[in-house]
Parts: structure tokens; sequence; C-alpha cells
């Protein structure tokens, strides 16, 4: 560290030494402006033209080491952008190091001016300022043994300016090879290639603006086209996105209001609130409190917030776009709060009504907004609130078009239904009156018979008719019996009544009312090793276990043994009777427990049936919160099942 007049400033280690050369160092500059050309607008373009600045402001005016620098507007300082002649360390330390406009206001004095350049020795009182030694390094080349030289720590510059305007950037040589101060042709020399970067430098920033708001201009086409989809989701999220990108934003969030409900949604998530903050009651809380996002968008124009450093600190203008004063201490505490250090708020408009905004935010280091992305600010929230607008009428007339084909299903449906039910309704009659007219055919067939012909019979001929009547009046009897049980199922007025039942006695009251109907049917009774219990009716589960007993029976070849056993099962209990009969496709199972549901076989002599048997069996095991099921195979037989509950402990 070299100590120059009490104040210290960062040094660079010695250069080597060079000799001078004999060309004239005007004709040397002359000739190295016209070979470098003009950048384009592109940024690494400008950067490779003015390292060749830099290497020819050192090559053609016998320095050692040069720096160029560029004026950045949003910070309001000027930045390196190129250097030759130093080291890799110095050199990163140099483009890190901004020199604030108001520094070099404070060096451009006229007492330091040598024609259009400055020259500002190290011993001028501006070095005991702490903030400018703080922007410049200096050598620790040792100073000259003659007085008038060259000393470390000098200070020549050049501004980049054009017809007086101010500079644009500042070009600085350091450590002369002579040793010398600058003589009449090295600032002729320096001027001229001031002058040429200047023109370059200020033609590359024309072209860049030209390009940037050609950039603008598609952006806002790609809004409008993003803008046409009829979806408010894909709507935020494209436009939202465009934005982002095009402004080069860390942070972008949609706050969405619909019918009093508020919404977020994060487009570019770089504060993770998607993992902490994104609960609705966090995004209402920041739409709807006292200084939210709604009141300060209330005015409806963007709203900028700038200047924030990293510890949130306010530094910056916060204003309403295009109006003096505006909700600042609230906008600045908001961009705070959602741990932003600058951000653009760009209220959504759904007629006159504040529907939402598009939080667009930057972290880290300051920003400095451009009057252009304000303009595409006020452009993107015209066309969203537009394209808002297209979209709710589309998802309105979508609902309601959702609606009526709802309502024209159910309708339908509802006439299917209907038609169904009518057609039950005649099918019902239609095979009730079939099942009614058999009996009554008979009894009438036969009291006919008997008077006819009373006279002709004798007594046990009489007898058999009468007995023939009997048999058919008691079919009937049966039949309108379980027509009357299934009414009374169906309208849910059978009662119930559940208690904690053996299972054995009820199975053996069925067992014994089958064998005395069928004579010679041999029924294995295989009851469990313990005793099991049901909770049920006994009623309704010894009518079940007779209705399955009866079937099995009565489409069973003569002769063969039907089985019936029960056991526990977890939670339940499993009762199934087997016959040996002639078997059941599986197509047919789902008649099988349906009204008047025969399958075509022919039942045993003299036991004709209703076919409503299994259709009140499975009505009432599931009455008692019970299932029923069949298993059957062709040539084999088949098992009936059915489960009951076992009673709390």
């Amino acid at each position: 560290m070299i100590v120059e007049t009490g104040v210290a400033r960062r040094s660079r280690p010695p250069a080597a030494l060079a000799r001078p050369r004999a060309t004239r160092r005007g004709e040397r500059v002359l000739e190295a402006i016209a070979t470098l050309g003009h950048p384009t607008g592109l940024e690494r373009d400008l950067g490779d033209y003015l390292e060749r600045v830099a290497a020819v402001a050192c090559d053609a005016l016998d320095y050692l080491a040069c720096t160029v620098y560029l004026y950045d507007h949003s910070d309001d300082a000027y930045y390196a952008e190129a250097t030759a002649g130093v080291s890799p360390a110095e050199r990163q330390e140099l483009l890190a190091t901004p020199v604030p406009a108001r520094v070099l206001e404070r060096l451009m004095v006229e007492e330091h001016r040598l024609d259009c350049s400055f020259y500002v020795p190290v011993s001028a009182p501006v070095w005991r300022d702490p903030e400018v030694c703080a922007c410049f390094t200096m050598s620790a080349t040792p100073a000259p043994l003659w007085p008038s030289g060259w000393r470390p720590g000098d200070l020549f510059f050049v501004p980049l300016g054009i017809d007086g305007r101010e500079p644009t950037g500042f070009l600085i040589v350091d450590e002369p090879v002579d040793h010398r101060l600058p003589d009449p042709e090295t600032l002729l020399a320096l001027a001229a290639l001031a002058m040429s970067c200047a023109n370059a430098v200020e033609s590359a920033h024309l072209y860049k603006t030209r390009s940037e708001e050609a950039a603008i201009s598609s952006a806002l086409l790609q809004v409008s086209e993003a803008a046409g989809t009829p979806d408010q989701d894909l709507l935020f999220g494209r436009a939202s996105a465009i934005l982002a990108t095009l402004l080069g934003a860390d942070h972008c969030a949609v706050w969405h209001v619909e019918d009093g409900e508020v919404a977020l949604r994060l487009v570019v998530d770089a504060l993770h609130w998607g993992d902490d903050h994104a609960a609705t009651a966090w995004a209402r809380g920041v739409w709807n409190e006292e200084r939210g996002l709604r009141a300060i968008l209330a005015r409806g124009e963007p709203v900028v917030v700038e200047g924030l450093g990293r510890d949130g600190a306010a530094g910056g203008l916060v204003a309403p776009v295009g109006q003096a004063g505006g909700p600042e201490d609230s906008a600045e505490a908001l961009v705070a709060h959602l741990g932003l250090s600058a951000a653009l708020l760009i209220p959504l408009f759904l007629h006159d009504t504040l529907a939402g905004a598009i939080v667009v935010g930057w972290i880290g280091a300051s920003r400095r907004f451009q009057a252009r992305e304000l303009d595409i600010a006020r452009g993107v929230s015209r066309l969203v609130g537009v394209a808002l607008q297209n979209a709710r009428l589309y998802r309105d007339t979508t609902r309601q078009a959702a609606r009526n084909a709802r309502l024209y299903e159910r309708e339908r449906e509802a006439v299917q239904r209907l038609q169904e039910l009518d057609q039950l309704r005649n099918d019902f009659v239609s095979t009730v009156s079939h099942e009614l007219r058999t009996p009554l055919t008979g009894i009438k067939g036969f009291a006919d018979t008997l008077l006819t012909y009373w006279g002709r019979m004798d007594d046990a001929r009489r007898v058999e008719v009468v007995r023939k009547i009997n048999t058919s009046t008691q079919r009937l009897e049966r039949l309108v019996h379980d027509l009357l049980y299934i009414s009374r199922i169906e309208s849910s007025v059978l009662p119930l009544r559940q208690s904690a039942v053996a299972l054995r006695p009820l199975i053996d009251a069925a067992v014994a009312e089958i064998e005395s109907k069928y004579r010679g049917q041999v029924i294995e009774v295989r009851p469990p090793a313990a005793p099991v219990a049901v909770f049920a009716d006994p009623d309704r589960v010894q009518q079940v276990v007779v209705n399955l007993l009866d079937n099995a029976a009565k489409y069973s070849t003569e002769g063969r043994p039907i089985r019936i056993r029960w056991s526990r099962q977890g939670a339940l209990a499993r009762i199934s009777v087997a016959d040996r009969g002639p078997g059941i496709e599986r197509d047919d199972f789902a008649r099988l427990f349906t009204r008047f549901g025969k399958l075509g076989y022919a039942p045993r002599a003299g036991h004709v049936g209703t076919g409503l048997g299994l259709y009140i069996s499975k009505s009432l095991v599931e009455a008692m919160g019970g299932a029923i099921t069949v298993r059957s195979r062709l040539g084999w037989g088949s098992v009936f099942s059915f489960t009951l509950t076992l009673p709390k402990e």
C-alpha cells in the first residue's frame, strides 16, 4: 500500500519496464483507429471492441495500463468494461468497483484539465476523500528520480463525449513508459482515440436501443397472442412469464380475485413462496390488508418501487407511474414485506373493477426502471384486462352450456328410467297375471269338472279332484303371500326384530320343514365345532334358510343329498347350502335373485315354485346387513351362501 498526502489507495504490482518507440504516437493512434472497426449492438461485440481500444491505448501511446469505463444510467455510476496491462485479480477488482458520477464530476475540474483530458496528480487535495480513493488503484512502481516526471498515484483520463454532451464513459491510461507527463502529441492522439471510441459506443447504444424497442414490440405481440386463450390460468401464466423473461425478473406472481376469493399463482418462484407463503390466508392478507395490493393499485396505474437495498432499506422513489406523490410508504413496506429489493406492481382490471395484479420483482441489488419498461407494464395491463374479460365471458358461456348439457342428460336419464320402470311394470303385471292364471285355471277347471260330472263320480274320484283344487289354492295363496311380502320389503315397512340368536335351532327347524315337504330327501347338517350366534331377526333367518333348502331340493335329482353348513369368518357368520343339481351358467347368475327369475330348469314333480324365493332371500339378508352369493358348475351342482354379522361382545 502506498500512502501519499495521508491518503491510502489500493496498489498494484509494478509493471515490466519498456522502451518508447521511435514512431510518432499520433501516427500509431490513427493507424490503430482505422483497424478497430465498429461494434454492433451486442454486449459481447461491444466488450470485445473496448478491449481492443484498451490494448491500442497502451500500445500506441506507450502506457503500461489502461481501463475503459462506461456510464450506467440505472446506478448513476461508471463501471469498468475493459482493461489492458493489469493482472487478472486487479481486473476483477476493477470490474466490481463502480465510480459514482459525483466522483467523476469532482475530478473533472478546470485545475486538472489538459486540453480534452484531465490529469490529477497524487498530491491533489481530492485524494484526501476516502470515497474518491476507493474508486481507483495506483501503481506500486517506484517514483522517478526527476521531480517533474510521472509519479505513482497520478490519474490521467479522457472523457468519452460527443459535442459537449455528458460523457458516456472515460478512458484511463496509467504508467507511461518514459515516466513523463503527457505531452501535446499524446493529448491529441488520446483525444482522437476517445472521440472514435465515443462514436462507436454511441452507435452501439443506438443499435441496442432499437433492438430493445423491437424486442418490446415483439414481446407485446406475444402477450397479445397469449391473451387470446380462454383459459384464465393459461392467460396469467403465459403473459406473466413473457413479462418476467423480458424484464429479467427474479420473481413473478399473479394475484387473482374471483367471487371474493383471492388466489395466488407463482410464475417465477425465486423466493419459494410455494413452500412457505402460498397459503390462501397469506395471499388474502397481502391483497386485502389496509395497505395491501388492492389499496396501492386503486388508482389503476402500475406502481414502481425501486432503490430498496439488500436489507430492505428504502432508497428510491415510489409512486404511481405518471403521477406525483402516491402511496409511497405502503408500497415500499409491501415490497419489503414480500422480500424484494425492487418491484413493478401491475393492476389487472375487469371492466372498472380491480380483479388482480401482476407483481414482478427483483432480489439482491437495487434496480432502476426505464421508461420503456413502464410502457410495457401499461400495455400488459390493458391487454390482460381485455383478455380476462373475454376469458370470463367464454368461461361463463362454457359453464352455462355444460349446465344445460347436464340438465339435458338428467332429463334424458329420467325419461329413460321412467320408460324402464314402465316396462318393468308391464313385465311384472304380465308375469303376475301369468303366475296367477295357472293356479286359477286349475281351480276353475276342477270346479267345473265337479259341477258337470258330480253325479257320475264315485267318492274316491271326487276326493281326488277336491285335493287338486286344494293344491292349486295353496299355490295361489303362496304366490299372493310372496307378492305381499315383496311389497312390504320394497316399501321398507317389514319389521325386523334383530337380536343375538344361535344359528343351530333355526337351521334345525328349517331342515325339519323341508324334510316334511320333500319325503325321502336327505339333508346333511354340518355344524361347526363351537356354537355360532348372529345378530339378526330369527324368523327372517329361518325363512332364508327354508328358501335356500327348498330351492336346492326342488332342482336336485331325487336321492341325492343336500348339505348345509355354517361357520365363523372374522366378524361374520357364513351359512352355505350345497346341492347336486344340474348347475347354473355364469351368465344366469344375475337373473337368480330377480323377481320371477326362473331359468327354465324343470323342478321336481309336484313342486312348482313362484320364482320369488331367492329374490325375497336376498332382500331379507341385505336388510339384516349381510350379503348373499352363489357358486355353481354345470353338472356338479350349486352352493348358495349368505353372511350375517356376529353379535357385539
